[in-house]
């Protein structure tokens, strides 16, 4: 239990993140994290695979090893270290009511480190994370908190920072609070989608065209389609040009009108982790995922509840048979630059739907159990966004195979969360029961599982597709890079490490009984084993597992190369 003091500061916390909240956003005097304000490459709310984008990302210049900043006193609430993720990040609490996160750090600071390495050494693990009481680690404005880096899913050297309120933990849009640049410059309006929205709010795109006039190329002005079944939904291409930047960002507000009536609103003032994942359903996911094109969607369903959105009709116009509507789309940046498109739509002949027999599809107010002597399936509420067909289709394999092939729903539907699907075990597979795992045949993707009753396989998938069991009874691979040396007065080495089926789960090293640091760049499949002075002339052992727990072990003699 917390003691008393603990439980103050906390009530003076998070009394102070109510208060900020009722006031309203304003630039404030935070120290830079880099010490000065450079480049940013990516801003709240972009899209990405399968979330928003959550903070800044500055600029390092391609350089590793820059002085990050607390950008005020606080103290350290949050350690991590991971190979994937934010790789090394330190999150730190304000008397403000906001928290700061700094993200892929190629150090952290000695006392920060120092407190991290504590826990790792006692839980014998590499990737720890850890939360601290106010008076362990405190900070001050300017404060040097680590180095910049490249550290877990960054592709690149910079730093991710996040403002976050500390009493929601929700992402703010940073440039509202601090180091909003001078800007003058419009966003760009690229290309306008428009799509014929279903029964069930699934949709297909109609037409697309460049918003932009050009000497070879003007903008059109009506837009008429053939046929549409009813409802119509727009998407948008667009990014914000900040003064002097090359970098294409991310627009901060999103508006639709018909008629002069604002029909749909879009504001990344702040991002709810609760609503990471719902970027699938915001976005054209098939487009994304065929060609990475970021067309934002303004329409929704009554199903997909999203603070950051004010729709009426939830965006989709409901058009009447040759009558021609206003259409204007509106793009902010953060500075209140603005740009907007505007043209007429029309629709010559309107096909209603065949109705729907809503037996064949799963809604997402509902809770779903199919289960028979071959698979098991469960959803809960809230996995997907909308309405969409449960096909469930089993095709029988070979004797010799493990499972059949179960096929349930598409890959392209955006889900939110995970669901529950089983498989069950070719009887003479059973005895690897415990080296199976799930395997999304079209993406590529694999989900632990778990053995149940009737030899039943069960994992957590993300992502609708065709699935089966596969077994995994390989080892991990790895290789020396036989370079010993000297780092920092410690002796460093270089492991390049990898899985080929169910990937990495743990990875450690020890020199005799003594277990020792890690770190593990899963980029580039690295391994960094840091070892004291006398383990010079001894046996380092490393040992890796999978997902399955198939072990490998590799043990070498550190022998000096060259004194650096």
């Amino acid at each position: 239990m917390l003691e008393f003091k603990y439980l103050i500061f906390y009530f003076n916390l998070l009394f102070f993140a109510i208060f900020a909240n009722i006031l309203s956003a304003q630039q404030s005097n935070y120290f830079p994290p880099l010490g000065e304000i450079s480049a940013v490459s990516s801003l709240v709310g972009e899209i990405r695979p399968d979330h928003f984008h959550t903070g800044l990302d500055f600029s390092t210049y391609g350089k590793n090893g820059l002085k990050v900043y607390a950008i005020d006193s606080g103290f350290v609430s949050r350690i991590k270290i991971s190979g994937y993720g934010y790789g090394k990040v330190v999150y730190i609490a304000h008397y403000d009511g906001r928290e700061s996160v700094y993200a892929h750090l190629q150090q952290m600071s000695e006392p920060i480190w120092a407190e991290l390495m504590k826990w790792c050494y006692q839980a014998q693990m590499a990737d720890v994370e850890i939360y601290l009481a106010p008076d362990v680690l405190k900070v001050k404005r300017g404060e040097v908190i680590g180095l910049s880096g490249n550290t877990g899913r960054s592709y690149a050297p910079h730093l991710h920072f996040e403002i976050r309120d500390y009493a929601t933990a929700k992402a703010l849009q940073v440039w509202n609070y601090a180091y909003a640049p001078a800007d003058k410059t419009k966003p760009v309006i690229s290309s306008i989608s428009v799509y014929d929205v279903s029964e069930t709010y699934e949709y297909k795109q109609l037409s697309a065209f460049s918003a932009t006039s050009t000497a070879n190329h003007k903008a059109p002005s009506l837009i008429s389609l053939n046929s549409c079944s009813g409802k119509i939904g727009f998407g948008i291409v667009a990014w914000d040009m900040v003064d002097n930047s090359s970098k294409d960002l991310n627009p901060y507000k999103w508006q639709l009108f018909v008629n002069d009536s604002l029909r749909y609103e879009l504001v990344y003032d702040s991002i709810s982790f609760d609503d990471y994942r719902k970027v699938n359903a915001m976005k054209d996911l098939g487009a994304y995922r065929t060609a990475r094109r970021k067309i934002n969607l303004l329409f929704s369903s009554p199903y997909l509840q999203i603070p950051n959105v004010k729709a009426s009709q939830y965006g989709i116009l409901h058009p009447q048979m040759a009558t021609n509507y206003r259409i204007k789309m509106v793009v902010y940046d953060v500075a209140g630059n603005k740009s907007e498109c505007n043209f007429q739509i029309n629709v010559k002949n309107i096909i209603p739907e065949t109705p729907l027999d809503w037996d064949e599809y799963l809604h997402p107010d509902s809770n779903y159990h199919f289960e028979n002597v071959n698979y098991t399936i469960s959803m809960t509420n809230g996995t997907i966004y909308y309405p969409s067909k449960s096909d469930i289709l089993l095709k029988k394999m070979h004797e010799d195979a493990i499972s059949d092939k179960l096929w349930f729903m598409s890959k392209e539907i955006p889900m939110n969360n995970t669901f529950s699907l089983g498989l069950r075990l070719n009887e003479k597979w059973v005895k690897y029961s415990s080296k199976v795992y799930l395997h999304e045949r079209t993406s590529h993707k694999n989900f632990r599982t778990a053995f149940h009753p009737n030899n039943m396989c069960v994992g957590k998938p993300n992502t609708g597709g065709e699935f089966t069991l596969l077994i995994d009874t390989i080892p991990p691979n790895i290789k020396y890079l036989n370079n010993v040396r000297w780092v920092n007065n410690k002796l460093v080495a270089d492991f390049i490490i990898g899985d080929s089926s169910t990937g990495l789960s743990e990875y450690h090293a020890y020199v005799g009984d003594t277990w020792l640091m890690t770190e593990y760049d899963s980029k580039y499949d690295k391994l960094t084993v840091e070892m004291p002075a006398d383990a010079l002339n001894k046996t380092l052992t490393i040992v890796l597992y999978d997902w399955v727990y198939n072990k490998t072990t590799k043990s070498v003699t550190v022998k000096m190369i060259k004194k650096l």
